[in-house]
């Protein structure tokens, strides 16, 4: 492998990762563009607007900014196994859960976790660009994560929710799309936003 000059960032190192380089790069990729679309829909918004929704609709621009970013500190979390620096339960992880899933009846099952979190940790602050400062942090946490130490947790096992035996690729996927999803309802919410101003 090659020598890494100092100074370089994560991203610029991809080509240099063996193995997995192609798959980490895309994930890079494909993460990066919906963080950065995200944060588009957050940013310049005052609070009243970043936490707007119109009739019916439950998440705001805020809700679902400060969930991805929580997203993401739950994927580093999990394949680090270091303490996240956030609550996550502010932003609809019911972690640790008691009680019952509404859905199926079932317990909920959390006991697969290799992190634990901060439950006492502050909220992101009021307005778009605290959000997008917040998301940033999480993405740059996970990023450096993920490509700096893949050999970490590359060929770990873990389990899911569903007490199931997976890869840590199962998180990052699982929360990648999840992430585009919440994107796509926030770039919606932004340009019903807009029409109202």
């Amino acid at each position: 492998m090659r020598r890494v000059p100092d100074g370089v960032t994560p991203v610029h190192r991809l080509g240099t990762i063996p193995a997995m380089d192609e798959r980490i790069a895309q994930y890079v990729r494909e993460a990066e563009s919906f963080k950065r679309r995200l944060s588009r829909q957050a940013a310049g918004l005052d609070a009243a607007r970043l936490q707007w929704t119109p009739p019916g609709i439950v998440n705001s621009i805020g809700w679902l900014v400060r969930h991805c970013a929580d997203e993401f500190w739950f994927c580093f979390g999990q394949l680090s196994g270091a303490r996240v620096p956030v609550n996550l339960n502010a932003s609809g992880f019911p972690v640790p859960a008691e009680g019952f899933q509404p859905a199926t009846g079932r317990p909920y099952r959390w006991g697969f976790l290799t992190f634990d979190f901060d439950r006492s940790a502050p909220d992101p602050g009021p307005t778009g660009p605290d959000h997008v400062a917040y998301l940033d942090r999480a993405w740059h946490a996970l990023r450096g994560f993920v490509v700096d130490h893949h050999n970490q947790w590359a060929g770990k096992r873990f389990y899911n929710w569903n007490d199931r035996e997976c890869a840590g690729w199962w998180f990052l996927d699982h929360f990648l799309l999840d992430t585009a999803s919440h994107t796509g309802q926030a770039t919606y919410l932004r340009k019903l936003l807009d029409t109202r101003t």
